[in-house]
């Protein structure tokens, strides 16, 4: 999914409550740094998901609307923060969010495989 994201122009970019130190290395040791154009953790903004502080810090640094804009998310506190700042999501869970309730208005999926392109730009 990464590949054809951007391969069809999309700018990808990171917004983690964890630290950024944290995200790089696992970016480095799965050899996917060159994917993302930014990182926001938990050190750019004051308050973490489900605030929807670090999607609007990305938003402002990339100078796009939360129109223009589709979150991917796993957790419950991620899908509500990208909803609070107006931004559109799809939800992949992992194995501990499998399980939990996401809002019903969230596309759900249980791996990206059962993704296509399509469902991103149908979306955004």
């Amino acid at each position: 999914m990464l590949i054809k994201l951007t391969e069809a122009g999309c700018i990808l970019a990171i917004a983690s409550s964890s630290k950024r130190e944290w995200i790089r290395q696992y970016l480095e040791a799965f050899q996917l740094s060159s994917y993302f154009s930014l990182i926001k953790g938990k050190e750019d903004v004051l308050d973490v998901k489900p605030d929807p502080a670090l999607y609007l810090a990305v938003l402002e640094e990339l100078e796009i609307k939360p129109e223009e804009a589709l979150v991917i998310e796993d957790s419950i506190n991620g899908s509500t923060a990208a909803l609070r700042a107006g931004i559109d999501c799809i939800v992949v869970t992992n194995p501990v969010t499998e399980h939990m309730a996401f809002d019903s208005s969230i596309p759900t999926y249980s791996c990206f495989t059962e993704m296509t392109l399509n469902c991103c730009f149908e979306k955004a």
